[in-house]
């Protein structure tokens, strides 16, 4: 697996494990999916939890896949590691950006 792939999963699990994680993306990137109204925008940011309703929020080798809720209505996003471009933890108030 590619060293910067590794490094913003490797990231997010850490960020996770002690909370929320907001990631920052790109959605008009190949592989990503979010609700339409979005999906033009080239920086999107997105709370992710092991603790949302669903619990189906999944890291593997290709990416982020999990539901989200927007505006009340559920969503399943995907979000490929190459479309993440940041990684912010409200909890301890740091951010990481990749290039």
């Amino acid at each position: 697996m590619d060293e910067n792939i590794l490094n913003k999963k490797d990231r997010l699990i850490e960020v996770l494990d002690k909370g929320t994680a907001m990631v920052h993306l790109d959605a008009r990137s190949p592989g990503v999916t979010v609700p339409p109204a979005l999906k033009k925008e080239a920086h999107l940011r997105l709370n992710l939890s092991y603790n949302f309703s669903p619990p189906d929020l999944s890291l593997n080798d290709w990416g982020v896949r999990c539901t989200l809720s927007f505006s009340g209505h559920r969503f399943k996003v995907s979000i490929p590691w190459p479309a993440l471009f940041g990684i912010a933890s409200p909890v301890t108030q740091e951010l990481w950006m990749f290039p």
